[in-house]
């Protein structure tokens, strides 16, 4: 059946259904999906349902999921502070900028 396409990763199907269009090899490049030996069959990983629950966009699940299994603070911190999900956030006092302040002065060693 055609798919109007209302943006890139959004189509309507013949029957007025919202389709997302996101390309499965891309889900599964990142490790998101698996598929059985057949290819017939589609399973969310670990990583798949953590993105789904929290709604994260595959940009910021890809940078975590690139980051690998034991990941620094820092390195961490600059894939969640960088998100686009939290680009409109602000702290909203002094108190709590400065909080922020003291833990980015911490240092991290493993």
């Amino acid at each position: 059946a055609p798919h109007t396409i209302l943006h890139a990763d959004i189509c309507i199907d013949a029957n007025g259904t919202l389709v997302l269009c996101i390309a499965v090899g891309q889900l599964m490049r990142y490790g998101l999906l698996a598929t059985d030996e057949d290819s017939y069959s589609l399973q969310a990983t670990g990583p798949g349902r953590l993105m789904a629950n929290h709604f994260l966009r595959l940009n910021t699940m890809a940078a975590i999921v690139s980051l690998g299994q034991r990941p620094n603070m820092p390195s961490l911190l600059r894939v969640i502070c960088g998100a686009e999900e939290f680009r409109g956030s602000s702290l909203r006092r002094w108190g709590e900028w400065r909080r922020l302040q003291l833990v980015g002065s911490v240092r991290y060693s493993r």
